[in-house]
């Protein structure tokens, strides 16, 4: 099976969205094993997008298909995060498994917080970041903002804020209601049996540099770790 990447696209509900594949996706109806990556949220996709297309590409070679879609008002998408809720998320990775056939689901940091609507599926996990993490995380990477731009800022300015409020952290506008909602998600349970939660380093932590990187060490670990795990 060839690693060549292509585009398609899905109707998250909110919009069409973008889907990056590689492999035969369209071949699934077949029966073919097709994984989801659900997207990592925010900075994190930006620092581990160039790997996860390196896996994917290393996993197609394997001769399995995967699929990394956008989530609405997240990377090349044309809807306003403002107007997002964490279940409208959920949502649109569902319909994207659908459209694909997906077969099994596999979440890095941020994006396992998204694949609790997927029990009826085999989920993977690696090094999972609860909301409230998240958030604080990004409270504080603007609070340091505000005050290299002389502003004084404290964390309750972020934390107390109306549903229907707007509020900008880290370069991201969204609805005081995404923030709470993101800040009490939890990762939900694993079940027996066909879920994985995979313990131990694969490789570097990107998410914890400062820039975008690239790692072909974490890119071939995924992809072993997803095709033996799938093959099982």
């Amino acid at each position: 099976m060839s690693g060549a990447l292509h585009y398609n696209t899905y109707d998250s509900g909110l919009g069409v969205e973008q889907i990056l594949c590689a492999g035969h996706v369209d071949w699934n109806e077949h029966g073919e094993p097709c994984l989801l990556i659900l997207p990592p949220l925010f900075d994190e996709m930006h620092k581990l997008r160039r790997t996860l297309t390196m896996a994917m590409r290393a996993l197609a070679e394997r001769g399995i298909a995967s699929i990394l879609p956008d989530l609405p008002g997240l990377n090349e998408s044309q809807t306003a995060l403002s107007q997002c809720e964490l279940s409208d998320w959920r949502l649109a990775m569902r319909i994207a498994a659908g459209e694909c056939n997906a077969t099994h689901v596999a979440g890095i940091r941020s994006a396992c917080l998204l694949d609790d609507g997927f029990k009826h599926l085999p989920r993977w996990r690696y090094a999972p970041l609860v909301g409230a993490r998240l958030t604080t995380q990004m409270i504080r990477a603007q609070m340091a903002g505000d005050k290299a731009t002389g502003r004084v800022s404290k964390r309750e300015d972020y934390e107390a804020v109306d549903d229907h409020a707007l509020i900008r952290l880290s370069g991201y506008t969204m609805s005081g209601a995404m923030m709470t909602q993101l800040t009490a998600a939890t990762n939900a349970p694993l079940s027996q049996g066909h879920d994985i939660l995979v313990e131990g380093s694969l490789g570097p932590a990107l998410w914890l540099r400062a820039e975008p990187g690239e790692s072909a060490e974490l890119a071939h670990a995924l992809a072993d770790s997803w095709a033996s795990w799938m093959a099982a």
